[in-house]
């Protein structure tokens, strides 16, 4: 998924300060083909890129059922559930997803 690097929370991410704008650093990673572009952006710019056409899937499980693909394109107001928040430590954001044969 070519969004995959996008679905971060952004706020959280080391910044730094790229011609009067904030940038933030972009987790898990940036998008290897584009680097440059895509290690810190922007919120602005991460809600333009989740708006992209998909790039690569990764292909999983052995069922008849049928095929589905999913993208998480953002999440928003998490409820923070993890300790030590006064360091910074927040809640990681993640989804599981259960269809047929695969997890």
């Amino acid at each position: 998924l070519s969004s995959t690097f996008m679905a971060v929370q952004a706020v959280a991410s080391p910044s730094k300060r790229v011609g009067g704008q904030v940038k933030r650093r972009i987790k898990p990673g940036p998008d290897p083909k584009r680097l440059e572009e895509t290690t810190y952006m922007t919120p602005h710019e991460v809600s333009a890129e989740t708006r992209k056409p998909s790039q690569s899937w990764v292909q999983a499980g052995s069922g008849t059922l049928g095929k589905l693909y999913l993208e998480v394109l953002s999440c928003h107001d998490l409820p923070n559930v993890d300790v030590g928040e006064a360091v910074g430590n927040v809640t990681d954001s993640f989804v599981t997803a259960i269809f047929e044969d695969t997890v």
